[in-house]
């Protein structure tokens, strides 16, 4: 235990580092453990300790399923609901989803655990009791380590809440709804973290004009506090809505829109100091509907991906490839996944795949999944659809990769039930040598098959690392990787 102390034996300091020992030598024993590496082990790697003795590097593999299946058991999930988003929670390790109740003014929220092919769901929770919303956005905040429901209510207002999700039974507690701003169309939002700010960036539109504000989420009290609208344009550009991604890579986010000559628009926005930022260069395409779209990031491909439908081509489901130079954004060449015609389109990125994912309700009425691989530059490369629940009709389906079991999640409204529909997508199999009982520790240097490795357990301090966050707790991950 850290404390700067001494005992009969050994002397500890104040970062729990075993510095000294009785007989003046600190026993070997005693935050290291050397073994035999089996295969290579880097500077700073995650170690697991094997079955024979030695040690060895954590890794993965993984296997993708194609064409992507579901388990063909989909459940119920709430009576009556409606226009539903979702996200994932990286700390509570559940997929989180709101929605509104059909022909009441209740936005609501449930979380959903996956273990196999099984989904267990949490209570109900109010997020508003007495607000109607149509249009919904969910984000997980990783600085924060909170989960962020942002939506617009019927009298045009751009509304709020953080919440504290249970990783052992999915419980919430929330901070008080909060009005962000006011004179925001009913229509297509998407709230996005920003890694590099540690901020959460929402697009909407804003008295007719394509925006963004820039929140600070407080995790001591579930608070959240957001700065001036930063517009895009300077002439309306009507009840178009605005969807949104953030690359990672270069730590910008790109919007989309319907400019004022009803072109697909992009622009880039950098968050800046405080609740600030500025948007900078464009690029256009054909005329289409991006109200009914949704932008995610490959970060395997370090781009963007938009899915959209496109009202100049019979309502055909959409995708195109977004890259950012400088600070310019720059639209590939759109390619159909869905010929037939779609309503709208959600999307997540599965990591482990590789791959990102969209689900569309198409003019048949069925709810399908499709899955796009971006193979080089800004080619696009779209599987088959596989059909996730026929005569489903719903307008809207929230969509969000859960990172724990490996699986996709997709919620619906099923009009045939009135109630909202739940389902599993089988991605890929992850095998990882981690388990619950073999990690031991952190490789003090880098050491090739066959040396004797020292390794850093309990009690000791690892200088290999970069790119941590202070103060957040981060978790070694199946494929040897830290995450928080």
């Amino acid at each position: 235990t850290a404390g700067s102390y001494t005992l009969s034996s050994v002397t500890v300091d104040a970062q729990g580092r075993v510095t000294a020992a009785s007989s003046g030598t600190i026993p070997p024993s005693i935050g290291t453990r050397t073994a035999t590496a089996s295969g290579a082990i880097s500077n700073g790697a995650p170690v697991i300790m094997k079955s024979d003795g030695n040690v060895a590097a954590i890794t993965s593999t993984v296997s993708v399923t194609t064409p992507l299946t579901t388990t063909g058991q989909a459940d119920s999930v709430e009576a009556s609901a409606y226009a539903y988003a979702a996200a994932y929670d990286k700390s509570a390790e559940r997929v989180v989803f709101m929605y509104r109740l059909y022909n009441q003014n209740q936005v609501a929220c449930k979380t959903a655990k996956i273990s196999g092919n099984t989904v267990t769901y949490s209570t109900q929770y109010s997020i508003n009791s007495v607000d109607g919303n149509n249009w919904n956005s969910v984000v997980y905040d990783e600085n924060a380590q909170r989960t962020v429901f942002v939506y617009v209510d019927d009298n045009n207002n751009l509304r709020a809440r953080v919440a504290t999700i249970s990783a052992s039974d999915g419980t919430m507690s929330f901070g008080s709804l909060t009005t962000l701003s006011s004179n925001v169309t009913k229509n297509r939002i998407q709230a996005v973290y920003d890694e590099d700010a540690q901020k959460i960036v929402i697009g909407c539109t804003y008295n007719s004009k394509p925006s963004c504000f820039v929140a600070t989420v407080n995790s001591s009290n579930n608070s959240i506090s957001v700065g001036n609208a930063v517009q895009a344009e300077t002439s309306n550009c009507g009840n178009s809505g605005v969807m949104m991604a953030y690359d990672e890579n270069v730590n910008k986010h790109v919007i989309f829109y319907r400019d004022p000559s009803s072109h697909l628009k992009c622009k880039v926005f950098i968050s800046t100091a405080g609740t600030n930022g500025a948007f900078y260069g464009s690029d256009t395409i054909s005329a289409s509907d991006p109200a009914r779209g949704q932008a995610v990031y490959d970060v395997n491909a370090q781009k963007i991906v938009f899915y959209y439908r496109d009202t100049n081509d019979s309502d055909r489901g959409k995708a195109v490839v977004v890259s950012i130079s400088a600070n310019t954004p720059t639209f590939g060449t759109p390619v159909t996944f869905a010929s037939q015609g779609i309503n709208m389109v959600n999307a997540a990125y599965d990591p482990d795949a590789q791959k990102t994912f969209a689900c569309a309700c198409d003019i048949n009425a069925d709810l399908d999944c499709y899955r796009t691989t971006i193979s080089s530059g800004t080619t696009l490369t779209i599987e088959s659809g596989v059909e996730v629940k026929d005569n489903c009709g719903s307008i809207s389906c929230g969509v969000a990769y859960d990172e724990a079991s490996n699986k996709g999640f997709v919620v619906w409204r099923d009009p045939g039930n009135g109630y909202g529909g739940g389902e599993i997508l089988n991605m890929s199999t992850v095998t990882s040598n981690l388990t619950d009982a073999n990690y031991i520790g952190i490789s003090d240097a880098a050491y090739a098959n066959g040396a004797t490795a020292t390794i850093q357990t309990a009690g000791n301090v690892d200088d290999a690392q970069s790119g941590l966050t202070p103060g957040l707790k981060y978790y070694v991950q199946n494929d040897g990787t830290l995450a928080s």
